[in-house]
């Protein structure tokens, strides 16, 4: 997105740990995959927010793999029942996020 945005000449870098930190939450960098799984261990034991970075390149799976997860809403009212059930697993598994931590 901002390598084609015509107002900004050249693209740059978001620090996220130290974004993640001004705004109260622990963060850390890991190097790779492999060290995923002790950082969330690290998270899930903290009393709140903990973010996670990991340095990718911006390019490379945007149109095969993804790279990103978004939380996008299910229609709620539909005349299909696989969307209605979708909906209601996608509303079922919130209540196992930790809000606000």
């Amino acid at each position: 997105l901002i390598a084609d945005c015509p107002t900004i000449p050249e693209p740059f870098t978001v620090d996220f740990e130290a974004h993640a930190r001004a705004m109260g939450a622990t963060s850390e960098t890991v190097a790779n995959p492999a060290e995923l799984g002790e950082a969330f261990k690290r998270a899930k034991a903290a009393d709140k927010t903990t973010v996670i970075v990991m340095q990718v390149d911006p390019h490379e799976g945007w149109t095969t793999q993804g790279h990103t997860w978004w939380e996008v809403g299910t229609a709620q009212v539909s005349d299909n029942a696989q969307v209605r059930n979708k909906h209601a697993e996608i509303e079922a598994d919130r209540s196992k996020q930790r809000q606000g931590v």
